[in-house]
């Protein structure tokens, strides 16, 4: 889990963290007591300075972990730890690849601004994925680690979540891929995104420039199958 400045959050999910999860957290640059927490508890603590790029401190997190499942989730406690299980539960009982968690339209912490944004994001995102199979995006999500393309660039900023999804359903079979329902709380603590004008205006560029690449690798690809119908004529 990335974390910036998440010292509530992480109050709550170090006391609340499984014994048998083994926590890898990535510290963006905290300045409040979020790193201390880290450094009282049993997981363990990776850095990365350059400032908001959540993807690289992910993907930073990702590479340390010691198990070939892994679970990637926003450090703000709107998903509870215990609910993690049933995200996890087709990757460990081989039945996915890939696993986005989902969240629940009776949930509490779902605000009416989620929805909206959650639906304008899913529409642009159809328009260049026809095949896209969620009903939303959550934070979190679980997958087998041996199965993804590692050689692939996946965003490093706000965009990351939306880029490695739309690219594991580029490199996976449909049938490996699945969501699973969970509750949404709310966030403890402010958002880095919709709590700052900043933070909003980025995870809008960086969403927008994982669309425009995928529409190019999209374009690439009709263009290549094409070139190999012809060469078999």
């Amino acid at each position: 889990m990335p974390f910036l400045n998440e010292e509530a959050a992480l109050k709550h999910l170090l006391s609340t963290t499984p014994a048998d999860f083994a926590l890898v957290l990535v510290d963006n640059g905290s300045s409040d007591a979020s790193r201390r927490l880290v450094l009282d508890s049993s997981a363990v603590l990776l850095d990365h300075d350059r400032f908001r790029e959540v993807g690289a401190c992910i993907e930073l997190g990702v590479a340390r972990a010691q198990t070939d499942v892994v679970c990637v989730m926003d450090c703000d406690a709107t998903v509870d730890m215990s609910d993690t299980r049933q995200l996890l539960r087709p990757v460990l009982t081989n039945e996915a690849d890939f696993v986005v968690g989902t969240r629940a339209s009776h949930s509490a912490g779902w605000t009416l601004a989620h929805r909206a944004s959650s639906r304008v994001r899913d529409s642009l995102t159809r328009r260049v994925v026809p095949d896209w199979p969620f009903v939303d995006l959550g934070s979190a999500r679980a997958f087998r680690r041996s199965a993804i393309d590692w050689s692939r660039a996946f965003n490093t900023r706000f965009g990351w979540n939306l880029d490695f999804t739309v690219q594991a359903l580029e490199s996976l079979s449909p049938d490996r891929i699945a969501s699973v329902e969970l509750p949404f709380h709310r966030r403890l603590g402010p958002s880095h995104i919709s709590g700052s004008i900043a933070g909003a205006l980025t995870a809008m560029v960086d969403q927008s420039r994982v669309l425009r690449l995928a529409q190019q690798r999209t374009k690439v690809a009709r263009h290549e199958s094409h070139n190999k119908s012809i060469a078999l004529v």
